[in-house]
């Protein structure tokens, strides 16, 4: 009998010992108790990984036991809330120049990484992941790949002028820098018409600073090179020259951003997240992935961009089921 099995994570800190800082966030265990109740109202298996329990080997081990237990016909939902960042991307295979990254507890987990662990999946499994988190656009990994920043920009045809940004522009497919003055700006603008952000969006984005970011790289740059090195090592043992050809199963991500983007922490919810819950409406929506993302995006569009990405094997049912299907 098919199955469904969902691994929730979420963390408001961060280990100090490994990123100088705490960290501290509002919304993000609050997002992952919720997005665990909405998979169990939809049959799928919960494990939740809360705190400090959402550290590297757990989510590692937790992704590694389902792709053992999972077949063909089963589904995985993956749903994490945190800090998200960017590293120097070592093997030269992003056309940015960075790997994305989940900052769980213990150390930032690399897109790479992710890449790797979809491949133990067998054919036919169908995998949902929501990353609520900065640069998010392309976590689950864009090894060789890259096309859907370009498109994203191309289908709601972004009038770059109005970003009144002179470092704006494209640098391969997936780099569209944005400076902080252009959220600073529309803050502003908003704060004039009497609209107060900081009340309900939260303080902060979900986000380290970039000095941050930088120092703990150049604190741990041989274990994250070491990793990024294991797992190109791993993925070129085959020789497969169109590395999309590694993942069997299909791989969905909903992210709260694109890659050049920060996401918005909030009091009881991350915004993404809050808007999801929206559209949700308590198990009220009838739509499929498509149409979640659009409804998501269409809700805070203005001050992040959630992204639509799909990694694996092509499956166009998977993508137009009802949005938290555990069984296909």
């Amino acid at each position: 009998m098919a199955q469904g099995i969902s691994i929730n994570i979420g963390l408001n800190n961060i280990n100090p010992a490994h990123y100088t800082v705490d960290g501290i966030l509002k919304g993000c265990e609050n997002d992952a108790e919720f997005m665990a109740k909405l998979a169990e109202s939809r049959n799928f298996q919960v494990r939740k990984l809360i705190g400090s329990a959402a550290n590297t080997k757990n989510v590692v081990t937790a992704i590694t036991d389902a792709s053992g237990l999972l077949k063909a016909g089963d589904t995985m939902l993956i749903t994490y809330s945190g800090h998200g960042g960017q590293i120097k991307d070592s093997n030269n295979n992003e056309g940015d120049g960075f790997d994305e990254t989940w900052c769980l507890y213990d150390r930032q987990m690399i897109d790479d990484e992710m890449f790797e662990l979809w491949t133990k999946f067998d054919e036919g499994v169908r995998i949902l992941v929501i990353s609520d988190s900065c640069h998010s656009g392309t976590v689950t990994g864009s090894i060789g790949l890259g096309f859907s920043d370009l498109k994203w920009f191309l289908k709601n045809e972004i009038n770059f002028a109005n970003c009144e940004n002179k470092f704006l522009k494209l640098q391969g497919f997936n780099s569209i820098p944005v400076d902080e003055a252009v959220w600073e700006k529309d803050l502003q603008k908003l704060n004039e018409r009497g609209i107060v952000i900081e009340t309900y969006f939260g303080p902060r984005d979900k986000t380290l600073l970039k000095t941050v970011l930088n120092t703990v790289y150049e604190q741990n740059k041989e274990n994250y090179d070491s990793i990024q090195k294991e797992v190109w090592k791993k993925l070129t043992l085959g020789q497969k020259k169109d590395f999309r050809e590694l993942v069997k199963a299909s791989v969905i991500l909903i992210s709260a951003c694109q890659d050049w983007q920060t996401a918005k922490d909030g009091n009881e919810n991350s915004l993404f997240t809050s808007a999801l819950k929206d559209v949700w409406d308590n198990g009220g929506f009838d739509g499929n992935y498509i149409q979640l993302h659009e409804q998501i995006w269409r809700r805070i569009k203005d001050r992040q961009s959630p992204n639509y990405y799909k990694v694996g094997t092509p499956d166009s049912a998977f993508e137009l089921q009802k949005a938290f299907t555990a069984i296909a």
